[in-house]
């Protein structure tokens, strides 16, 4: 008992530490993955590959056997009667003219000699060439049926025996099941399978032979006519079994068809083998290559796959998705576009779009770079369709993952960032309310600061701006801010630097409503951001001491809570905004700069406060000279 006691307690130990490694070099088996739940697994799953390949089998077979019966009922119906005509017709072979005794059954005298009637019939008879040519087809016509038949019957008692199972553990079957697989391959019975059918159609086509043979015995206008379906249906038999050879789509594949490119690829290899002696023989190299031994119809379409995987993988996610009406399935297939090519994705997303909104991709695209009342069709399509929110925020996702990969130079065709930007902003505003605080408008709003690159072309800027406002605007996720606000904070700079005030405005507008949901001060943030915040700060104070000294309104053409943003970062930080820049702000309050705003005015007198101004103080200009300098907006 003192080995056993030792043998489990090194089993114990070795159960505790996963990782250990054996004398053998192998590591010992851990408890998290228990071979017990292993092994029958791995015997499900080759049953399973077992039970369809045997059951396709058997379905051909069964399919054979039918066919193959009734038509050898027919064959032999046919070949009794041309049996028939082999032998001899004793009433008609020597003509009575009823002159002379019958030579049936009796005996001639002729020149002394007896001569049984029997023997002249028997001499005198000889099968015609056609009435033997009709035989031998249909006689071997139904051997072949009937060769068919057997090769079937033989098939289906090898499948029965393969799959006979008995009760062993699963680690056991699997290897009997091995041993008999590597027996069928090893064997050939696949090919030993797939021969009946082939034989039973050349028992067709000899059939079809001796019939016009046969009708051509009997009367030439109707071998005539029954000979035009005869050879239609031949010739149709050998195109599709001889163009799959030639194309790798073509579908019309079948045993011969296999027999057939098997049989090209043999003589292509032995004549690149002669060619290759020849080249050799004057000491050249032969351009041309031995085509590999194909295994079966699926390793001939993987190595046709390599120049077309793209194109075949976005016809097949195309064609899934317009299949299905299932929201799980349709969803599932979402994150599939991420492994196509930028424009194959982005064609994929706009295929789906315009089918929601019942188009074509080329109205979308037109629709989407219009500014007619043709833009704002799309919205009105989709409204009027009812789409639920699950499906339009499903279309959001496809056009979000494309996003960041397409094109960004506008170009006259094709798919441009313009282009989804446009549709996402339909779908985005369909009902803003209805997304309000979810995670796909967070993703939107990252997206679109993303967008908002000095890097990227002005009207892709503009574009994503104005996305992003409008989802500001209508309230949509107002406490969230990306860390991509610094985006939007420098390409505030930028069109404040080339005099966009409209765009500098609506930049302003977007951070003043974003910023202050970080809830961090200033200092906290790291240095390009706190060095990017001061800056446009700057700009902004530039900006209202322009607007000042023209006496323009602060909004163009947006309106910007400049009091309460501001307000809202004081708060979070008071060293951030200067008294000078509250001061310009009362001294635009008094010019009537603001606006008619309440909520403006009020978030002034909190700033006045904090900064303890009762008053504004009298306007001067940036410049400390003492004369007022006109300073241009966009000058540093």
């Amino acid at each position: 008992m003192e080995p056993e006691r030792l043998h489990s307690l090194s089993h114990s130990t070795a159960d505790n530490h996963p990782n250990r490694v054996n004398n053998d070099g192998q590591r010992s088996r851990s408890q998290s993955y228990p071979a017990e739940a292993n092994w029958p697994a791995c015997a499900a799953f080759i049953k399973q590959h077992d039970e369809q390949m045997t059951k396709n089998w058997k379905e051909d077979i069964d399919t054979l056997l039918v066919f193959a019966g009734l038509f050898s009922a027919v064959v032999t119906a046919f070949a009794t009667q041309s049996y028939a005509m082999l032998q001899q017709q004793q009433t008609s072979s020597l003509p009575n003219s009823g002159q002379g005794p019958s030579l049936q059954g009796n005996s001639t005298s002729v020149n002394g000699s007896i001569i049984s009637s029997q023997g002249i019939m028997h001499t005198l008879f000889e099968p015609s060439p056609s009435v033997i040519r009709i035989n031998i087809l249909w006689f071997y016509s139904l051997v072949c049926s009937l060769i068919s038949s057997l090769l079937a019957i033989l098939a289906k008692q090898w499948l029965r025996e393969y799959m006979c199972e008995g009760s062993s553990t699963p680690r056991e079957t699997i290897r009997i099941r091995q041993h008999r697989f590597d027996g069928l391959t090893t064997w050939h019975v696949s090919k030993l399978i797939a021969f009946p059918p082939i034989l039973l159609q050349c028992a067709l086509v000899l059939f079809f032979f001796g019939l016009i043979e046969f009708l051509w015995f009997m009367d030439a206008l109707l071998a005539g006519l029954v000979s035009i379906p005869i050879a239609a249906a031949l010739i149709f038999h050998l195109a599709t079994s001889l163009a799959p050879a030639f194309s790798t789509a073509c579908p019309y594949r079948s045993p011969q068809s296999w027999a057939f490119l098997l049989l090209i690829q043999n003589l292509c290899n032995i004549y690149h083998s002669f060619q290759s002696m020849a080249m050799r023989c004057v000491r050249r190299k032969s351009k041309s290559r031995k085509l590999k031994p194909l295994l079966d119809w699926r390793d001939r379409d993987i190595k046709t796959l390599p120049g077309r995987r793209n194109e075949l993988d976005n016809a097949a996610l195309e064609w899934a998705y317009m299949s299905s009406m299932d929201d799980d399935f349709l969803d599932s297939l979402v994150p599939c576009i991420n492994d196509l090519r930028p424009a194959q994705a982005a064609a994929f997303a706009f295929t789906a779009v315009a089918s929601a909104a019942n188009c074509s991709v080329p109205t979308l695209i037109e629709t989407a770079r219009t500014s007619s009342p043709l833009s704002t069709q799309l919205c009105e399509i989709l409204i009027l369709r009812r789409l639920d929110g699950r499906r339009v925020s499903r279309l959001v996702k496809l056009l979000l993952d494309i996003l960041p990969r397409i094109h960004h130079k506008n170009q006259s065709s094709g798919i441009i960032v313009i282009d989804t930007i446009a549709v996402l902003q339909h779908l985005l505003m369909w009902n803003a309310k209805a997304f309000c605080e979810r995670a796909l408008h967070r993703e939107a709003l990252t997206r679109m600061m993303e967008l908002v690159n000095i890097w990227e072309p002005l009207e892709v800027q503009r574009a994503a701006l104005d996305v992003i406002w409008k989802l500001t605007t209508s309230g949509c996720n107002v406490f969230f801010c990306p860390d991509a606000i610094v985006n939007v904070i420098m390409c505030a700079r930028q069109a404040f630097s080339r005099g966009d005030s409209e765009m500098f405005c609506r930049a302003c507008a977007v951070v003043f409503q974003r910023l202050p949901a970080l809830d961090t001060a200033a200092d906290q943030y790291d240095w390009y951001m706190r060095g990017t915040l001061h800056g446009w700060l700057s700009d902004v104070r530039r900006f209202l001491v322009e607007r000042n000294r023209l006496k323009a309104p602060y909004n163009c053409g947006t309106h910007v809570r400049w009091c309460a943003g501001l307000g809202k970062l004081a708060a979070q930080d008071r060293e951030i905004i200067p008294a000078e820049m509250v001061a310009t702000l009362s001294q635009g309050a008094a010019l009537g700069l603001l606006g008619n705003d309440d909520s403006e005015a009020e978030a002034l007198q909190d700033l006045q406060r904090m900064y303890a101004l009762d008053t504004a103080p009298p306007y001067s200009p940036i410049c400390s000279t003492g004369t007022t300098t006109e300073v241009p907006l966009g000058t540093a």
